[in-house]
């Protein structure tokens, strides 16, 4: 069973996250501790109220610890009214479940304006280890020690800067208490104020006064390094001129009551990142106010999926081989990855790429080419592991060794270790991954059609429909095999003389010519002379096999052969007793010599019989030379042969029409298709819409003077497959005149979708084609209704035949109609950078703007394999961390770089340093000591990002710069 989930774990736990913290609580030591309730009234969880002098018990501070832990808390800042003993005293138990920093809450006056004559609420927060004499040293000189201080004596301060320095002196944060409520500072500045106002009520001198309030205020309240607000405040009454929030806000539940203690505190604490709960943490979280400090209605949801590790392993391999063994666990925000060149940064998302079925996805050769030569030098002999959380909250394993002659050879294993059912990670849509290497972000900027594939890889809704579509235009060119199947076989009814009915007309008016009532009586004669003949030479086949049958005598039933015609009274009256006794029919019971007999008889009789129908022949066709003339033309045959081509020119015809109609349904279901396609692209192009003005919104964080990005969508625009499909039949067949400089081509694709275009020339409507088309120089080109009804007369696949209700089809000019109608229309989606289509700027430019739009849209995670190499400086220095800062927070982001400003600036919650061997040297968060040592030394202008951050960094700065 593979360990890579507790290694990924523990090199999680490096990363930083947020952590629950309530910053004003208060404890059993509290003089107003359980105020209200009935003495004893929580005997029984030892948390009843600390007389005054006297010190916790190990067991009151264990179960205050539990309270605080089941409550939801995972830091608390015990500030009793004065005194620091329980908080030094529950500190010296922290552990892994809680961390406690010992506080104090002062009652001070401030001895200047508007706040000397009111009593405000501070609170100071130390360092865990902390003496309590270093905390006695921020009270007034004469003050009584810790356990002799009363918790509601009140001390003079000669201005806020003196109290504030005194904290910070001995090491403190300072924390303007419940600025909103009595005690609090904000508050007293307001109820001080409107005393000044009190006889200014409606002068113009008030506006003046308040307006000198806000000034005077702000720079007040920016002095302490915390805020306590309430849950419900909103950040914006805090920004600076710049939109910054310069103090970090923070909430606490002042907690004064043991019975409350125990309870689900998570509504109304505060949400501080850091990589391990500690003051030092605590004290670089607030340095960073809007974004490592949050509420409960505004922390982040960095929800799955996410890939939470992965593991590059060669069993085989020396310890000292390169990416021998390397394990990376990835916070579930901001990763970074950093080291000197040619340590596997890069080789260590290919892993990533590989393991996850992405090599098929490369569809520039330039980049396929060089992500597989690298793989093949770094992963050669490799087995890769990646542990990913879905959506649901589960973690599969994805497995797969290294093999330079497949893309794909990735294996799923749930938590139990059970191989699952997957045939293809890439298609499964459980395992979302946008990875994008160094080049690719660039290459994407070159093609308006890679941007908008890049649009739709981002919207699950859309690839559902394009495959929708796919299958559509699957049953279109079924459809369209359909048609033309028929249609072929159409084409011999007018090639192939047996086959043609267009004389039909013709033989029927022949016909009639020789079939006049009195002519047809003849003929009807005639005719029935032929049947009885027929029949005759039935009846003597018969008895010439009952003559020669030698034992069992053939039965002769002059009833069946003269079965459904129309003189089988006259026949079956031949075979009437001859002598008699006995008849024909009977034969089959009489002795030999009667059977003969009775032949011969009937022979005669036969015979007879012909003979009068011979004199009836001769007689009808007298008659008919006496009507018509020259015995030659008006034979029985003439007669006979045009009533067989009338008779075969109809049954053509029916055929034909049969295949006519096949024709008609099978276009009516092709109209059918093309509706449903028409619909699905509406779907598309909507969602499409709906995507490009949210991306839109978000991207505006980036935007700053030459910096301005825009997302361009014209739905239907992009006629490039109808203009190569028309370009394709660009001859004088399809395009009479000089088609190619009056530019026919582009005329027809600007004006008409596919369908329109072929509809028109079906249903000879010229009006439907004529149009304009002007080009990008201002050239204006036209197809008026005069060349429209040639492209008609050129192109259309269907003549009407005079006299029938059918038309002919030309195969060869219908196939190409139908063709077109495969190559539909397109959104044109591109982005655009200074107004500037993004595919005609520099490489640095087009990188520059599509990463933004990767980072900004979906909730997959993303990887980017060292965005800053082709990066405009400005974004990088600018815009980039506010990228990251917004992007991170609602989905995951793994970075490999060799920028210091992507990690500082992004405040990375996650840095992976790797060795030149291809090791992991060195894991945390960006405010870790060893980390921040490693970026000044491995990065360039490390030190200048870390200086822009002086007051959080200042200390590592210079004592690496002293080294």
């Amino acid at each position: 069973m593979s360990d890579i989930d507790k290694l990924v774990g523990e090199l999680r736990k490096n990363a930083a996250t947020f952590y629950a913290v309530d910053f004003h609580i208060h404890s059993p030591l509290s003089f107003d501790w359980d105020q209200g309730l009935p003495q004893g009234a929580c005997s029984e969880i030892g948390l009843e109220p600390i007389s005054q002098g006297d010190s916790p018990s190990t067991a009151t501070v264990k179960a205050f610890r539990d309270a605080c832990v089941k409550s939801g808390r995972n830091v608390v800042i015990i500030t009793d009214h004065n005194s620091a003993r329980f908080g030094i005293a529950a500190a010296a138990l922290n552990n892994d479940e809680l961390c406690v920093l010992p506080g104090i809450e002062l009652s001070v006056k401030i001895d200047q304006p508007i706040l000397k004559d009111h009593t405000i609420h501070i609170l100071a927060i130390f360092p865990e280890t902390i003496g309590i004499e270093t905390i006695g040293r921020i009270f007034p000189a004469g003050t009584p020690d810790d356990a002799a201080r009363k918790g509601e004596d009140v001390y003079c301060y000669a201005s806020l800067d003196t109290l504030v320095r005194s904290i910070r002196e001995q090491g403190g944060l300072v924390v303007a208490a419940h600025i909103y409520n009595d005690r609090g500072y904000r508050c007293e500045y307001r109820n001080g104020v409107e005393l000044i106002l009190e006889p200014l009520k409606g002068t113009d001198a008030e506006k003046e006064v308040v307006a000198r309030f806000g000034d005077q205020v702000k720079p007040e309240l920016v002095k302490f390094d915390c805020l306590q607000v309430k849950p419900t405040t909103e950040k914006r009454h805090f920004l600076d001129l710049e939109g910054n929030l310069t103090c970090a806000l923070v909430v606490g539940t002042d907690c004064h009551l043991s019975i409350d203690l125990g309870k689900d505190a998570r509504e109304g604490i505060t949400y501080v990142k850091m990589p391990r709960p500690s003051f030092v943490s605590l004290c670089e979280a607030i340095k960073f106010p809007d974004t490592r400090v949050r509420t409960r209605q505004d922390l982040p949801e960095a929800a799955p999926p996410r890939l939470l590790g992965i593991r590059i392993n060669k069993p085989s391999a020396p310890e000292k081989d390169f990416l021998s063994d390397l394990t990376l666990g990835f916070s579930d925000n901001l990763t970074c990855l950093i080291g000197p060149r040619g340590s596997g940064k890069s080789a260590a998302l290919d892993a990533v790429r590989y393991v996850f079925g992405l090599n098929r996805e490369m569809t520039d050769s330039r980049v396929a080419e060089q992500v597989r030569d690298r793989q093949a030098h770094t992963l050669a002999g490799s087995r890769i592991e990646a542990l990913y959380e879905l959506p649901d909250g589960s973690i599969h394993r994805l497995e797969a060794t290294y093999d330079q002659r497949e893309d794909y050879v990735t294996r799923v294993f749930d938590s139990g270790g059970n191989l699952l059912s997957i045939a293809d990670i890439a298609t499964a849509e459980d395992y979302p991954l946008n990875l994008f290497g160094w080049s690719e972000l660039e290459l994407l900027g070159e093609s308006a059609v890679a941007q908008r594939e890049m649009l739709d890889c981002f919207l699950p809704a859309v690839c559902d429909l394009k495959a929708e579509k796919s299958r559509l235009l699957e049953q279109l060119a079924d459809n369209t095999e359909q048609l033309i199947a028929k249609s072929q076989p159409m084409e011999r009814y007018f090639t192939k003389p047996e086959l043609d009915f267009t004389r039909l007309r013709d033989f029927e008016r022949e016909f009639e010519r020789l079939n006049t009532p009195e002519i047809q009586k003849v003929f009807e004669s005639l005719d029935a002379i032929e049947i009885k003949r027929a029949l005759i030479r039935q009846a003597r086949q018969v008895l010439s096999e009952v003559q020669t049958a030698a034992g069992n005598i053939p039965e002769f039933n002059p009833s069946a052969i003269a079965r459904d015609s129309p003189h089988a009274d006259w026949f079956i009256a031949l075979f009437k007793p001859v002598d008699g006794d006995v008849s024909i029919g009977e034969l089959v019971s009489s002795s030999t010599a009667v059977i003969n007999t009775r032949i011969i008889s009937a022979g005669a009789a036969l015979d007879a019989q012909e003979a009068l129908l011979g004199e009836q022949e001769s007689d009808a066709r007298k008659v008919i030379k006496d009507m018509i003339g020259d015995q030659d033309q008006v034979a029985g045959d003439l007669r006979n042969n045009a009533k067989r081509r009338m008779e075969t020119a109809a049954s053509n015809l029916a055929d034909y029409t049969v295949l006519n109609q096949e024709v008609i349904t099978i276009r009516a279901e092709r109209s059918a298709i093309l509706d449903k396609i028409d619909g699905v692209d509406s779907s598309i192009s909507k969602a499409r819409k709906d995507e490009a003005e949210e991306i839109t919104k978000k991207i505006r964080v980036v935007e700053d003077e030459g910096f301005a990005l825009e997302l361009r969508l014209n739905c239907g625009a992009d006629k490039t497959a109808f203009e190569k499909a028309l370009s394709a039949g660009a001859s004088r067949e399809h395009f009479p005149g000089n088609y190619g400089q009056q530019k026919r081509v582009e005329t027809i694709a600007a004006n008409l979708k596919p369908r329109q275009f072929v509809a028109a020339i079906i249903e000879n409507n010229p009006e439907g084609i004529v149009g304009s088309y002007t080009t990008p120089s201002g050239q204006t080109y036209e197809i008026d209704e005069a060349y429209a009804r040639q492209l008609i007369e050129s192109n259309t696949p269907i003549s009407n035949m005079s006299g029938f209700d059918v038309v002919r089809w030309d195969t060869q000019r219908l196939e190409w109609l139908l063709g077109l109608e495969h190559a539909s229309s397109d959104d044109e989606f591109y982005v655009q950078l200074g107004g500037r289509p993004i595919q005609y700027c520099s490489p640095g430019q087009r990188c520059s703007a599509m990463l933004p739009i990767v980072a900004l849209t979906s909730t997959a995670p993303l990887i980017i394999d060292q965005p800053e190499d082709n990066l405009d400086n400005r974004l990088v220095s600018r815009s980039l961390f506010r990228i990251l800062a917004r992007l991170k927070e609602s989905r995951q982001i793994i970075v490999a770089t060799h920028n210091p400003n992507i990690l500082v600036s992004g405040d990375a919650e996650q840095v992976l340093v790797l060795s030149p061997s291809g090791k992991l040297e060195e894991s945390g968060s960006i405010d870790k000591a060893e980390i921040v040592k490693h970026v000044i030394s491995l990065m360039e202008g490390g030190a200048e990002a870390f200086r822009k951050r002086q007051t959080r960094y200042g200390d590592l700065i210079k004592e690496k710069m002293a080294e």
